[in-house]
């Protein structure tokens, strides 16, 4: 036996459902629960937009380092790394120079005062850079045996589990980029 679909529409669908729109009620409570997430999603989107540029920050340190090595081998020079530990966070400064005319290969674009929305805050420091020797030969090995590594973190993100950067020279001559957190 079949049911007429007249009686099933008119069973499962109302006509007051059919005909009407939302009431201002139903549309007030939605915009509600969508104020009500948003407020909560806000700070992970802050949080999560300071961490996204301090990794682009140590990219950045780390393509800087890689393009000082490839410069070095190209011209069949060796290039000094001239590396300036923050004191105080945010701080510190680094450029990579070609030993043979002393002219500045690599620019510190961490502290490029005409880009302040993404170097704000950046904290350079080195726990193990060499004072004199970093760079790289002709060749692209290192120039001193001694391995070092620096260290990126950001003063906005001090919390304990928040992200640093280390970017560390092998005594082979690698770079290595690793993730780690505050204490």
């Amino acid at each position: 036996m079949m049911i007429p679909v007249k009686i099933v529409r008119n069973l499962f669908f109302p006509k007051r459902w059919r005909n009407d729109g939302f009431t201002l009620v139903e549309i007030m409570v939605v915009v509600v629960i969508i104020s009500i997430l948003a407020l909560f999603a806000a700070p992970n989107l802050t949080s999560w937009g300071r961490k996204m540029r301090l990794k682009g920050m140590a990219d950045t340190f780390l393509e800087n380092m890689q393009q000082a090595k490839i410069y070095a081998i190209k011209r069949n020079t060796s290039v000094t790394f001239n590396f300036t530990a923050a004191a105080t966070c945010p701080g510190g400064s680094y450029n990579v120079t070609d030993d043979q005319d002393g002219t500045v290969v690599v620019f510190d674009v961490m502290n490029d005062p005409g880009d302040t929305s993404r170097t704000q805050n950046v904290c350079l420091q080195a726990s193990t850079f060499p004072v004199t020797g970093a760079g790289f030969t002709s060749r692209g090995l290192p120039k001193s045996p001694s391995a070092y590594a620096v260290t990126i973190s950001s003063s906005d993100l001090i919390a304990s589990g928040d992200p640093i950067y280390t970017i560390r020279r092998t005594s082979a001559g690698g770079l290595i980029l690793d993730k780690g957190t505050n204490p």
